[in-house]
């Protein structure tokens, strides 16, 4: 069962800590075994839902309580991400990412990602790090199928340990703990284009474990980062606060100028 441990309000923040038996209670839904297929309303408010063992990406239509259509992924090694009515999945045993079509059910064609590469999604901003080098990539979904390693320049170099996220609004925010610094990197209005990353040297990455377990989330235009491994907690403005380790990261919310930090920690039954 889970605790309540704390519950107070914060300027610009709202963060949630879950553990993953909390993630996996949201997938409870699929373990129902028959899919039926119908049209697909893209306004229907419905979310898209995995079943990795029965290798199965399904849309939820919350309203009816019902999964009304469903696709077949390649491997049982994916995730799903989804932002409105843009779904995307991402292959890692394979290392691609593709667009799904919600009204013709069918999946894009596979774009070739790195090998070790951590992909978020946020508005119709994509950003694509490579883990095992800090490469950071940009773009947007209409242009995901022309995306190639090869001929694509990174916004950003982060090094390697880094993380990222893309907020709400389509700003991608990431960390890069070698040099201790937060990157955000922001589009231009009414345009497909990215503005020149906005470095921050943040000191208060320092004393963190030799090889940090890094998640970041946005809340509003703010970044939190959380170093999993010694249950760091760093809120905007630097301050540090020690949570339970193994603790994972609320993803990224919108914020208001006053909003409840709370987080959950598991307890013995």
């Amino acid at each position: 069962m889970f605790r309540r441990i704390v519950r107070q309000h914060r300027s610009l923040m709202g963060v949630g800590i879950v553990t993953s038996a909390t993630l996996a209670v949201s997938l409870l839904a699929f373990a129902y075994q028959g899919i039926s297929t119908a049209d697909v309303r893209l306004n229907d408010g419905g979310v898209w839902v995995t079943k990795p063992s029965g290798l199965l990406v399904g849309h939820l239509n919350y309203q009816a309580q019902v999964l009304d259509t469903g696709l077949r992924a390649k491997t049982n090694d994916f995730d799903i991400l989804q932002s409105g009515n843009i779904v995307l999945t991402h292959d890692r045993a394979n290392a691609t990412l593709s667009l799904v079509d919600p009204a013709n059910v069918t999946f894009g064609a596979d774009v070739a990602l790195p090998a070790d590469a951590e992909v978020a999604l946020g508005a119709d901003t994509v950003a694509i790090l490579d883990r095992s080098t800090g490469a950071l990539f940009a773009l947007t979904v209409a242009d995901i199928e022309t995306f190639s390693l090869e001929n694509s320049e990174p916004v950003v170099q982060l090094g390697a340990g880094g993380a990222v996220t893309v907020g709400s609004n389509g700003t991608v925010h990431a960390v890069a703990v070698g040099d201790g610094q937060l990157v955000t990197v922001t589009r231009s209005a009414g345009t497909t284009r990215f503005n020149a990353p906005v470095i921050s040297d943040q000191s208060v990455f320092n004393n963190l474990p030799d090889r940090p377990k890094l998640t970041i989330a946005a809340v509003g235009e703010a970044s939190v980062v959380l170093e999993s491994t010694s249950g760091t907690l760093i809120l905007p403005g630097g301050r540090r606060v020690k949570i339970a380790p193994g603790s994972a990261l609320q993803q990224s919310t919108t914020g208001t100028a006053t909003t409840t930090c709370s987080w959950a920690l598991p307890t013995p039954c």
